[in-house]
């Protein structure tokens, strides 16, 4: 006859009753798992630090930049020392401000776009006229009424073809000036600027965030 195998049951261990902890065991165990809490929440804070400045890095290299005001070429629209946010590889418009770095002394200017590539552009008798067509300038029209009423020329005559030679303003390349006409440094002191040379167009005064652009 064959013999039937019985298989064996499993022998299932028991486990063995943890032993109470101490108070000061208790205490020792609290202190670990507090440690390693704040060593985790630690590494967490830093991590989003790294990333957070990271970002602002890439943010104000990018895409911001902002410049101070220097001297009185802006006034009254801007005065000595105001701030800017400028906005990089932005649209150029005419009448924007714009920040560019002066190719001589390699400062940064900011000033009023007034020419661009391909346009014609005329001063005559305080009347800027853009392609034979009259362009009118309200950021300087309490200016224009004062010195008008006293008999005197705010701006005074040129054209693009003087400043450059050419009928019209070459290929990027543009004409800035200062609403401070009679006495601010722009294109016709140094001449029209060119695309590489531009930063970006300003968009608020730093310190009030007052909006340059209506």
């Amino acid at each position: 006859m064959e013999q039937i195998k019985v298989k064996k049951q499993p022998t299932v261990k028991k486990r063995k009753k943890r032993r109470p902890l101490s108070p000061q065991e208790a205490y020792q165990r609290r202190l670990l798992i507090e440690k390693r809490r704040r060593k985790r929440m630690l590494k967490e804070g830093l991590t989003a630090f790294v990333l957070g400045s990271v970002l602002i890095f890439i943010t104000l290299y990018f895409f911001l930049a902002f410049p101070k005001m220097d001297g009185y070429s802006m006034t009254p629209s801007l005065y000595d020392g105001e701030r800017l946010v400028v906005v990089k590889h932005a649209k150029l418009i005419r009448f924007r401000l714009i920040a560019f770095r002066d190719e001589g002394t390699n400062m940064i200017k900011i000033r009023r776009l007034i020419g661009l590539p391909s346009e014609k552009i005329n001063y005559h008798g305080d009347v800027l006229m853009v392609n034979d067509k009259e362009r009118t300038e309200s950021f300087i029209k309490s200016a224009l009424s004062d010195y008008g009423s006293g008999g005197m020329q705010f701006t005074e005559d040129f054209s693009s073809e003087s400043l450059s030679g050419s009928e019209t303003i070459p290929k990027d390349e543009y004409l800035v000036m200062g609403d401070n006409r009679p006495y601010s440094t722009d294109s016709r002191y140094f001449g029209l600027i060119k695309r590489k040379q531009i930063i970006g167009v300003a968009y608020y005064k730093l310190d009030k965030l007052e909006p340059l652009i209506e």
